[in-house]
Parts: C-alpha cells; sequence; structure tokens
C-alpha cells in the first residue's frame, strides 16, 4: 500500500536510534516487513533495513544516507517515510535523507522501534496517503 507515515516529534533521549518500521506482518513473535531508522549507531547514519521473516535484520540496509553538518542526534525531529509502490523515501526535519528500493513486502503495518536499550519519545504517529 502506498502512504504517508509522519511522526512530528520523535526524540533520542538515550542509546543507539529509533525507527519507523512499515509494511510490517507478524506471525507470533516473528515479524517482517521494514524500517527507516535514525540511526546514530551505525556511524551516524539514515538507513532503510528489510526485516525478514524471522524478525532478523537483512545483512546489510536498503540504503545509507548521511545526515547535514552539524545534526543533532538528540532533539526533536520530524520523521517522514514517504511509500509508493516499491520505492521508499526517508525525510528528516522536511528534507529527504535517503532512498531505497525493495518489491519483498507490499503491504502491512506501520509502528515504531527502539533497540538495545535506547530511550525515546514519540508525538503524533499519523499515516495518510502519500
Amino acid at each position: 500500500d502506498d502512504f504517508r507515515a509522519i511522526v512530528d516529534k520523535a526524540t533520542l533521549l538515550t542509546g543507539n536510534g529509533y525507527g519507523l518500521m512499515f509494511r510490517m506482518s507478524q506471525s507470533g513473535n516473528n515479524y517482517s516487513g521494514y524500517a527507516f531508522q535514525v540511526d546514530p549507531g551505525y556511524g551516524n547514519k539514515f538507513i532503510f533495513r528489510r526485516y525478514d521473516q524471522n524478525g532478523v535484520e537483512l545483512g546489510a540496509p536498503l540504503a545509507v544516507g548521511s545526515p547535514p553538518a552539524n545534526f543533532n542526534w538528540n532533539a526533536p525531529h520530524k520523521v517522514e517515510v514517504v511509500v509508493k509502490g516499491n520505492t521508499f523515501q526517508g525525510y528528516v526535519d522536511g528534507m529527504l535523507m535517503v532512498t531505497a528500493s525493495d518489491s519483498n513486502y507490499p503491504s502491512g503495518q506501520v509502528g515504531l522501534r527502539t533497540w538495545d536499550s535506547t530511550e525515546a519519545h514519540f508525538d503524533n504517529l499519523v499515516v495518510t496517503p502519500p
């Protein structure tokens, strides 16, 4: 399904990063789909990842983007994913940071994620047509 998912304000308090998951399907404790990650733990990058049937990240990210100069990872940011067909675009504060393409998962749910011992706050998750 095509859509735009927006978190008006995402704030990393501690830890390695957070993500906006999409086209997610779950079966028991296993899930599959994609994530756009604001990821200082991955060398200060923005990344798209694919999660396969056992909920494990595909070895390499689908795409990696770099932040603008002096980007503050712990400040509140508007985080957005635009999905049209097999193309995904990740925006932070209205700026396109990374684009990826993949056709493994054509539909599913939207959600939020953190990992390791990350603490983050999220305000106003909205999903609309693109």
